[in-house]
């Protein structure tokens, strides 16, 4: 994955096959696995070797949804206080965020609507589609945050929630595609 301080883009597929082009912002703590998923989404990989982002990392991604190509521009921004100031930047013309918590950590899923909310409809105040992602479900026997707790916090900030497992890729491809068939809806209603 491409890393700001040397830019590039990592991509998936040509970009001359997509019709559509949407950019979704990944939001949430430090280690919560935005990363991970990404990772897993594009790359069908996982690394064990927990390197937190430094600033935002982009990669390109296009998948199908129906019989529309979608490309996906994923922005996954570090999770740091130091990273604020370049993590908003990045959010300006974003489609779509994609809130993530670690379900084995509680105070990572209070901050998603305690604080990257609020730091991202500081930037865009309104149209963008909402996604909530548990992740970690792969360490269900290590809970902090039940799945009705998740679900009532994706409905509190008007998300879609889905729960996923960057590790094993439990629900990862469905959850992305999800948003994807939800933007070009929501976008191009013609379609």
């Amino acid at each position: 994955m491409s890393r700001l301080s040397n830019p590039g883009v990592l991509r998936s597929d040509s970009d001359a096959e997509a019709r559509y082009v949407m950019k979704v912002v990944m939001c949430g703590d430090w280690a919560v696995g935005k990363t991970s998923l990404v990772r897993r989404f594009v790359e069908n990989r996982f690394d064990h070797d927990y390197k937190p982002s430094i600033g935002v990392n982009i990669v390109v991604k296009i998948v199908d949804v129906g019989q529309k190509k979608v490309k996906l521009d994923i922005f996954d921004t570090g999770g740091q206080e130091r990273d604020r100031p370049l993590r908003q930047r990045y959010y300006k013309g974003a489609s779509a965020a994609v809130f993530v918590y670690d379900m084995t950590r509680a105070e990572s899923a209070v901050s998603v609507q305690n604080r990257w909310l609020a730091e991202v409809e500081a930037v865009i105040p309104q149209g963008f589609e909402r996604m909530v992602i548990a992740n970690k479900a792969d360490l269900g026997g290590e809970r902090a945050v039940s799945e009705y707790a998740g679900q009532q916090l994706a409905e509190r900030i008007g998300a879609i929630y889905t729960e996923t497992s960057a590790l094993d890729g439990r629900n990862v491809e469905q959850a992305f595609i999800e948003l994807a068939a939800r933007l070009i809806k929501k976008h191009y209603p013609e379609a």
